[in-house]
């Protein structure tokens, strides 16, 4: 995977320090500015790899959300119909009990 090099970085590479550094400013106190820039992009490219980490995990818990619902889905239809095979089970064994005691009178 290429590291992104961001367009700033670039035009430093091809014209040398950033327009906002002092020219009259000593080799040292640019080298702090240049370091500084540095570090700030460095920041914002960790916050950037930070965001889309954030994205992921919400992506994440979305799709477990939506698979929660079509699992609580299921059991609730699994439920009933084994609600209603039990209904129609003691219904016909009480139907076979009163035909018995029917019989035996």
């Amino acid at each position: 995977k290429a590291e992104k090099v961001s367009d700033s970085a670039k035009d430093r590479a091809h014209k040398g320090p950033p327009r906002n550094v002092n020219p009259f400013a000593t080799q040292c106190e640019r080298k702090a500015i240049l370091v500084k820039i540095r570090k700030n992009e460095e920041s914002i490219r960790k916050a950037d790899e930070s965001i889309r980490k954030a994205q992921a995990i919400r992506e994440a818990i979305e799709q477990t959300k939506v698979k929660a619902k079509r699992w609580l889905e299921v059991t609730e239809d699994m439920r009933r119909k084994w609600a209603k095979l039990r209904a129609h089970v003691e219904n016909q064994s009480s139907r076979g009990h009163e035909r018995k005691t029917a019989y035996l009178n």
